[in-house]
This record gives C-alpha cells, structure tokens and sequence, in this order.
C-alpha cells in the first residue's frame, strides 16, 4: 500500500510540473506563436487525470490509515506465516572459553542451537530457546513498593535535616 502511495504522489508531481510547463508556455510567445487548441485539451486532460490520482491517494490513505487494514495486515501475516516468517536452525559448537570450534572438535566443545527468524528479505534475528522451571525463576520485584519507601526514607531524612545540618 504504501509503495502505491508513493507512486501516486510520484505520478501527481510530474503532472503538476507538466500542467506548469504547459501554462508558461500558454502566457509566453511560444502560446502566441501556436495559437492551436491542442494545448487547452492537453491541460484539461492532465487536470481531470490529477483529480482522479488526487481521489485515488485519498482512497489508499483512508485504507492504509483504518484500523480495518491494519487488522486485515494482521490476519494475512498471522493466516499465512510461512510466506512472511521463516524460522531455521543454527548448530554452534563452542568449546570452554566459548569460542566457535568446527564440528570436528566434538570431544571438546558442546553444541549450542539457535533459532533464526527471518521476517521478509530484510530483517533476521538470531537468537536461543531456552526452557527452564519457573520455580528457578528469580522473585518478582515491586518496584512501586521499592520507590515509596525510597521516598518515604529521603523525605524522614530532608525532616531531620536542614541545609546539611541535623536538626
């Protein structure tokens, strides 16, 4: 959608320049000159055409913009991943200072599995699965908690304290 977008804008742009030429050279001697009725036409046509790209890049905005085509975006992606997403394996063996080793050197060093994810052409990211029990998990920490008594603990301080000086 948005590569039509720009082409719209692409295409508007040129025939403004050409609606431009075409009215200089109308008001100039060269108008004078040609005094057919081909340039008027020629005008005419490219005005019709940049309201019809005008109603058409309005129409693109307005289904680009909606949260109807993001949620359509959304259900293609989701519908069809194998298309957009691609995800593959990479074995990596690294020996006791975790330098890469070649598989040859099995004895000494330890494979390591990756996941690459490739979203599109452009975009990949490399990284590891890894499961582990929740109950190694560390605690879950309230930082709210933590920040009112850091408050509380400063303002009982700034009370008894005045310009550096206990009070």
């Amino acid at each position: 959608m948005k590569g039509r977008r720009e082409g719209l804008r692409e295409e508007r742009t040129m025939l403004q320049m050409e609606l431009r030429a075409l009215e200089k050279a109308a008001g100039g001697l060269t108008g004078l000159m040609h005094q057919g009725q081909d340039a008027p036409a020629k005008s005419e046509q490219i005005r019709v055409r940049m309201a019809a790209l005008e109603a058409e890049c309005t129409e693109v905005r307005e289904r680009v913009g909606t949260l109807d085509a993001l949620l359509d975006q959304a259900a293609t992606l989701l519908g069809e991943p194998g298309e957009l997403i691609h995800v593959d394996t990479l074995t990596l063996r690294l020996d006791r200072m975790n330098r890469r080793q070649e598989d040859r050197c099995s004895a000494t060093s330890n494979p390591v599995t990756l996941a690459r994810v490739s979203f599109g052409e452009r975009m990949m990211r490399v990284g590891i699965l890894a499961r582990f029990p929740r109950d190694e998990l560390l605690p879950e920490e309230d930082f709210i908690d933590q920040a009112e008594r850091y408050l509380v603990s400063d303002a009982a301080h700034l009370a008894t304290t005045r310009h550096g000086k206990h009070l």
